[in-house]
């Protein structure tokens, strides 16, 4: 269930991006590592977390009396820059059809805002890869003022609410999820925002500034209409019709993309385009899973966006010298017109808001 589309064609999990080689296969192992039905957890900065193991053997092959469970934590910290944190190794001890509770592992969380993977690797005695399992950790903490790039240089932080836009326009319709904890727009149109930079601002002939955002292109399914699809409603029962009617789904990534085009302005002035490749969803945007309103409602899960970087044009920075602000615009052409959608730090792939990365002041 779940694995392929309606009309059987693929469906992409994600789980390869989050570990490395982990596939379908590895939920159905005859060996199984697990930290239990947890599959994200609120923690905090620096906290010392008790991580429940479970083994699940379901053959008699012979691989040893001990296996090593390589532990890793990485992810993205709190403007999507990846990160590797912590590893350990676990010794366990084994023997065919065992099916039981281990010592639970004690981890340590970063010390900063962050999602974090915890992977589990086992492997026999000789090193071979037996079974693959993540799960996850939402490290909660205020978004910083500034940031060490993985440059080596410092950066301050301007960062701001998607929905704050200040205007906004899209030829099929525009609409907030979880309160606005990801807008979207679909067909062509446009976001604007006017960011106020901070009054103790002081600019310096190296101030450089690049517009960082999670963004994604944005269908318009059939469940989002506001004119509702007529007929066929029976799909469940064989009928053909577009799955996406269902108030709860969100397509999961598969096989037909659907990009979009957005070009990108500062103050007016003119910057890069960027090509979204698609409106994904699947295990990878964990935080659109974990911040989900439990009253047994889904609200477009597990989408999540590209990590975009878009540098700000000199003559943008010379304007906002004078005025004290960067105007942001995001629009999407008739031409590509896939729409866009903008995730905050509680929805999505990376626990950030958009926000104005500034460096060499």
């Amino acid at each position: 269930n779940g694995y392929f589309r309606f009309d059987r064609s693929e469906k992409e999990t994600g789980f390869g991006d989050i570990v490395p080689g982990m596939s379908l296969n590895d939920l159905h192992s005859d060996i199984y590592i697990s930290t239990g039905n947890e599959i994200s957890r609120s923690v905090r900065p620096n906290e010392m977390i008790s991580m429940p193991l479970f083994l699940s053997s379901m053959t008699d092959k012979n691989y040893g009396e001990k296996l090593n469970l390589k532990i890793k934590l990485y992810g993205v910290d709190a403007i999507g820059q990846e990160k590797t944190w912590r590893n350990y190794v676990q010794i366990i001890d084994y023997k065919p059809w065992i099916q039981t509770a281990l010592e639970p592992v004690m981890i340590q969380m970063p010390d900063e805002k962050a999602v974090v993977i915890v992977s589990l690797i086992l492997e026999d005695s000789n090193g071979k890869i037996i079974n693959r399992n993540f799960t996850s950790f939402v490290v909660e903490a205020d978004s910083p003022t500034e940031i060490n790039l993985q440059n080596g240089s410092k950066a301050k932080l301007v960062s701001f609410d998607p929905k704050n836009f200040s205007e906004a326009k899209w030829s099929k319709k525009q609409w907030n999820v979880m309160e606005g904890a990801k807008i979207n727009g679909a067909g062509a149109g446009y976001f604007e925002y006017n960011i106020k930079l901070p009054a103790n601002f002081q600019f310096s002939a190296d101030t450089k500034m690049e517009f960082w955002s999670e963004l994604s292109a944005k269908q318009l399914f059939a469940k989002d209409m506001d004119k509702k699809l007529k007929g066929n409603e029976e799909y469940m029962l064989g009928a053909i019709a577009e799955p996406s009617q269902n108030p709860n789904s969100y397509p999961m990534t598969d096989t037909s993309r659907f990009p979009s085009e957005v070009k990108f302005s500062f103050n007016g002035i003119s910057a890069e385009n960027v090509i979204l490749p698609n409106d994904p969803a699947d295990s990878r945007g964990i935080l659109s899973w974990h911040y989900q309103i439990q009253d047994k409602k889904l609200r477009e899960p597990g989408s999540y966006g590209y990590l975009t970087k878009v540098k700000i044009p000199q003559q943008a920075l010379d304007l906002a010298r004078n005025s004290g602000e960067i105007k942001i615009r995001m629009e999407v052409s008739n031409q590509s017109a896939g729409g866009l959608a903008i995730y905050g730090e509680k929805f999505g792939r990376y626990p950030m808001n958009p926000s104005l990365i500034i460096t060499g002041n």
